[in-house]
């Protein structure tokens, strides 16, 4: 605990979030008395008995995941029946709206209810529709459903663990009021100004991909023509359409290289990428999967800011440490989190490359690949894959047997399309004479990218499907060769034993 304190600490918090979902009926009074008497057992015994003193703290830390689970679960079921009284549902929207051809999403917040509603506005064929925008005030003049399940997805639950306890469907503008605009966060409002400023900017300059680009850079897979993100899931590269510690890494790394070249430390350079980071944020959202990415990305940079001037020892600044920081800071504000898929394939993906990149790059098969920009790429991949296989089974019953043929092809250009985006944004706002020319060129990566995860989704067994006791078969080997790797690294970690004297 001494050597990894917030390890142990997220550990505990995502142990006690797990209790108050499995068992219910546990009371909050409880919980509560738990707490402070391990808070106070924690204190008294923090001098003579340190150990008592730990798992004492480590207990309150469970307790507290638990009632924090509690207080943030919606009662739905309440809150359904409650708007059946509704003449109108009138709120702010909270989120960034997702404006495709046919419809509009966007979140509600109600003004006489707590908690979110999901909005579908649809207006395919029906003229000029409504624009909407973060912060307005809006009137609906429709009813709140209650989500059921989709075939074998719980979408219901699915909504609840974003605070999100109904649906309401919009299907004619004049179901629509503006009440006023300007009604949210001032910060986000100057986000989505700009965002859509882009937007604008990428519509005028992309003439066929903008949708695509739109998606690798913001997320936003409403864009997207028909068949297309499936077209990428089938291809097993789905996950490069939702923004996350990938882009960020992608993006920084163009910053990175730039700052280099004009000779900057290590340290400066990444406290100038703090900002950036930041306003990438602010573009994109705040989405869970980039939050994460971005706080131990902080982490990071602030050891080794604190590192290189030798305020604190360099061995501190931990990736361990920093990924249980962003765990805690996302699960403290949002505990539903650690049940949503997105949060849990981007925890795994980067705690497996964490975990395994470091052993691949030493092993004597992959020291063979040549160049060295693809043995990293190879050995990154890998290490995310062997992260997320238990998840993936889980949630969506594949596994993908071509994933890391798929990723050495599409990342490479993924990569050339976030930077040519990127640069297409910064230079073609600064010197407007290029944006046709980088547009063209940004285009024609794009539509690269699209032919070529077509071609890897007609690919037979790019996928098995894990129905059954395949799945189970799949888990027990995953399992079986997690034990083997961790058992690996604990003999090859413990020193030697010095020779006995009789040896000798």
């Amino acid at each position: 605990m001494r050597r990894r304190p917030l390890v142990v600490a997220a550990l505990a918090y995502i142990a006690g979030i797990s209790l108050g979902r499995h068992v219910p009926g546990l009371p909050i009074s409880l919980l509560f008395a738990l707490t402070a008497l391990s808070l106070a057992l924690a204190s008294i015994s923090h001098r003579s008995k340190p150990g008592v003193s730990q798992v004492a703290l480590i207990g309150a830390i469970i307790a507290t995941g638990a009632l924090l689970y509690y207080n943030s679960r919606l009662p739905a079921e309440a809150l359904y029946l409650q708007s059946r009284e509704w003449a109108y549902i009138q709120g702010v929207v909270a989120d960034y709206p997702a404006q495709g051809p046919e419809r509009t999403s966007f979140i509600l917040r109600p003004r006489d209810s707590a908690g979110y509603l999901q909005v579908f506005y649809f207006h395919k064929g029906a003229g000029e529709p409504l624009q909407i925008s973060y912060g307005d005030e809006l009137r609906l003049y429709a009813e709140v459903e209650w989500p059921e399940k989709i075939d074998s997805f719980d979408y219901r639950e699915y909504l609840l663990q974003r605070g999100i306890w109904g649906t309401v469907g919009v299907w004619s503008k004049r179901d629509l009021k503006l009440v006023a605009h300007g009604r949210g966060n001032p910060i986000l409002a100057l986000g989505y100004s700009v965002r859509e400023r882009l937007f604008r900017f990428i519509d005028h300059h992309i003439p066929c991909q903008a949708g695509l680009l739109k998606a690798l850079l913001f997320g936003e897979r409403g864009y997207l023509e028909a068949g297309l993100e499936e077209q990428f899931r089938d291809a097993g590269v789905a996950h490069v359409l939702a923004v996350s510690g990938l882009h960020l890494g992608i993006i920084l790394g163009l910053f990175w290289l730039v700052l280099r070249r004009i000779r900057l430390s290590a340290g400066m350079s990444y406290a100038l990428l703090i900002p950036v980071v930041a306003f990438y944020l602010l573009l994109v959202g705040f989405r869970v999967s980039l939050v994460r990415a971005a706080v131990m990305f902080a982490f990071l940079a602030l050891g080794l800011v604190l590192a290189e001037r030798g305020l604190i020892l360099r061995k501190w600044a931990d990736p361990y440490q920093s990924l249980s920081a962003a765990a805690l800071a996302i699960l403290g504000w949002q505990p539903q989190a650690l049940f949503d898929v997105s949060f849990q394939l981007s925890f795994s993906a980067t705690l497996g490359i964490i975990f395994f990149l470091p052993k691949l790059e030493r092993t004597e098969l992959l020291k063979l690949i040549r160049p060295r920009w693809l043995r990293g790429l190879i050995a990154v991949s890998l290490a995310a894959q062997l992260g997320v296989i238990p998840f993936i089974a889980w949630h969506f019953q594949r596994f993908y047997l071509l994933v890391i043929l798929a990723n050495l092809a599409v990342i490479p250009l993924v990569t050339a399309a976030l930077w040519g985006g990127v640069g297409l944004l910064f230079l073609g706002l600064a010197i407007p004479p290029l944006a046709s020319y980088l547009g063209l060129a940004e285009d024609r990566l794009l539509e690269a990218l699209e032919w070529l995860t077509a071609a890897l989704a007609r690919l037979r067994f790019s996928y098995l499907e894990l129905a059954g006791a395949a799945f189970f078969v799949c888990l027990g080997l995953y399992l079986a060769f997690l034990a083997a790797a961790v058992a690996l690294v604990y003999f090859r970690s413990r020193p030697a034993r010095p020779p006995s004297p009789e040896r000798s």
